[in-house]
């Protein structure tokens, strides 16, 4: 069988986030992983399924500052310096959505 899209590294685990009971009735767990940079023919070519979204966006950093709220935009940060720093981060949202 061969692979079809994009081949790129294995990704890398940057952060684990939870999510305790509060925005959600039951506590939620997310992972983020590094999974290397995307060509724009690999950007071009990402086919969503439309049951599940509808858009995908590709912006950055300071691109995305006046899009997001607050908490996400420091969930945003936070992961963005693990990244540079090569260091796992665990965040505990709070259920006001900060960390």
């Amino acid at each position: 069988m061969r692979p079809v899209g994009p081949q790129l590294p294995r990704p890398v685990l940057l952060a684990t986030v939870f999510m305790p009971v509060g925005q959600w009735p039951v506590p939620k767990v997310g992972f983020v992983f590094d999974g290397g940079e995307l060509a724009d023919d690999d950007i071009n070519g990402i086919i969503l399924d439309p049951e599940e979204h509808s858009a995908f966006e590709v912006r950055t950093l300071a691109q995305w500052a006046p899009a997001l709220d607050k908490p996400t935009w420091q969930r945003l940060t936070a992961v963005h310096q693990a990244r540079m720093t090569s260091r796992q981060l665990y965040l505990e949202i709070g259920p006001d959505g900060a960390h």
